[in-house]
């Protein structure tokens, strides 16, 4: 699968890294692919059927308590709660800046982006009066190794609205913990932008799957840590922003601006990251982190990061509430979900194509139940199929539940970085209209099963629904988080 990222010494010691991380995930795992997707039906159904039981307690409160507004899905109410605020967004943290800087993380993925999500209709003719064909040079001005054409840099200037003497550095060089990025002039915000580009390639996707955590030495709290991969991407960027004195440079062309950096997905993550290390040379900084990757800081590092850092996710983003301790979660509820139902595999898969043709509206609770079945064949020994495979499922649990006791104590737990707001849409006012509350953290350490799952982590999903609560003036809620035991919820603050 890795064959074409390169055999050097640095790609064996990282496919060394990912072999033994699947090996260790995979432990004591004895399911096939189909079992694997029924467990994440019955799974998706589950989560559902929960979400569904804490809407109906919503719409009982707001009746009963009479709320001026309509609070979204994490509202509790419990006597024996105890809560905790946030702390206050800082005021550069809007949804017009969220809308703006956005389109730079956007513009960095180049012309893939830009003629499929962008402009799709138009996108590679218009491109065309941008291009610098036959251009054939690797150094071509302040722009490093894009393609002959200079289309990357054509999709990001068409996508931001910024001139080619308006970008001060760029660099497309794209290898493991090498990322590209733009170092920009925005004269509409008077400001600096660094914009670091997400997954694109195969050495990304590499670089997303380093989990090992890395040492980040900046609070003095020996539990500041980070994700592994994405640190070093984050130190590659810092590197050759100091070696060529880039943003010293980028100051003096516009003197009093403010330093931005923002990117998407493992672009975020390196921006936050980035954001953190420059922190100590730039206090005012600001960073814009879309669907940064879950496991990305310690816990300790994003209370550091709450006054330069702004994460923004989509409903059930995926790779936002991605990481190795969640993973492991995901793989033993998948286990449970399917040792607990009697179906076979053939109605789980009619049930899970009747939702994805019906959507939310369709009937998977009267086809999914815990119940019995008349189909129990019997094996060549006059035994019963059904319990030799349950059998080997309880076995299959119990050593991946004793595993995970081993997984948890060897990875620590990281979190989303900074302040964070949760776009997502309310099922509770009857038109899925999109609401924003800042949450902490620790709600996103569970992956929701969704058939959105994938489609929120799309930026262009997340700028149409930030430009959606400009247009109208949906207010951001205040989130307090409340704590019973280990459980954590939110509270919505309702003047």
């Amino acid at each position: 699968m890795f064959i074409c990222a390169g055999g050097d010494d640095r790609s064996t010691s990282v496919f060394n890294t990912l072999a033994e991380l699947s090996a260790d995930y995979f432990k004591g795992v004895d399911l096939v692919p189909t079992d694997v997707i029924a467990g994440l039906i019955l799974l998706s159904r589950q989560q559902e059927r929960k979400r569904q039981q804490l809407r109906i307690y919503i719409a009982d409160e707001k009746e009963t308590k009479g709320y001026s507004m309509v609070p979204t899905d994490d509202v509790v109410d419990a006597p024996d709660v105890i809560c905790e605020c946030l702390p206050t967004p800082r005021d550069w943290m809007t949804l017009d800046n969220m809308s703006h800087y956005l389109k730079f993380a956007i513009g960095s993925y180049g012309w893939p982006f830009y003629v499929t999500l962008v402009n799709p209709i138009l996108g590679a003719c218009s491109l065309i009066t941008q291009c610098s064909c036959f251009s054939c040079r690797d150094d071509q001005g302040s722009v490093y190794m894009d393609n002959c054409c200079m289309c990357n840099t054509a999709a990001f200037k068409k996508t931001t609205g910024l001139h080619h003497d308006d970008i001060v550095y760029a660099c497309f060089k794209n290898e493991i913990y090498e990322l590209p990025f733009y170092v920009v002039i925005d004269r509409e915000s008077n400001s600096v932008v660094v914009a670091i580009r997400g997954t694109l390639s195969l050495q990304d996707v590499i670089t997303d799957l380093v989990i090992e955590r890395g040492d980040l030495d900046i609070t003095g709290d020996l539990c500041a840590c980070a994700h592994n991969g994405i640190l070093q991407s984050a130190n590659y960027i810092k590197q050759i922003l100091e070696e060529k004195n880039i943003l010293k440079k980028a100051f003096s062309l516009a003197e009093g601006a403010d330093l931005v950096i923002t990117g998407h997905s493992l672009g975020a993550g390196a921006a936050a990251l980035l954001a953190i290390l420059l922190k100590p040379s730039y206090p005012k900084l600001k960073c814009f982190a879309f669907s940064p990757p879950g496991e990305l800081v310690s816990p300790t590092v994003s209370k550091y990061a709450e006054d330069i850092v702004c994460s923004v996710v989509l409903g059930d983003d995926i790779i936002s509430r991605q990481g190795m301790l969640m993973m492991d979660d995901l793989k033993i509820n998948i286990l449970k979900a399917i040792h607990q139902t009697r179906l076979p595999k053939y109605k789980i898969f009619a049930s899970g194509c009747w939702r994805m043709c019906c959507g939310r509206a369709g009937t998977l609770e009267e086809n999914i139940k815990y119940a019995h079945v008349d189909e129990d064949p019997k094996n060549e020994n006059g035994g019963s199929t059904y319990n030799v495979n349950r059998c080997s499922l309880e076995m299959s649990l119990t050593e991946c539940m004793a595993h995970s006791q081993h997984i948890k104590s060897t990875y620590q737990p990281l979190v989303l970085p900074g302040q964070i707001l949760h776009v997502e849409q309310s099922h509770i006012s009857g038109d899925e209209e999109y609401t924003a509350a800042w949450k902490l953290p620790e709600t996103f350490t569970e992956i929701i099963v969704s058939p959105d799952m994938l489609a929120h982590h799309f930026p262009d999903a997340l700028l149409d629904a930030i430009d959606e609560l400009r247009e109208k003036k949906i207010p951001v809620k205040q989130i307090t988080t409340t704590t019973n035991g280990n459980k954590i919820d939110t509270r919505i603050m309702i003047d």
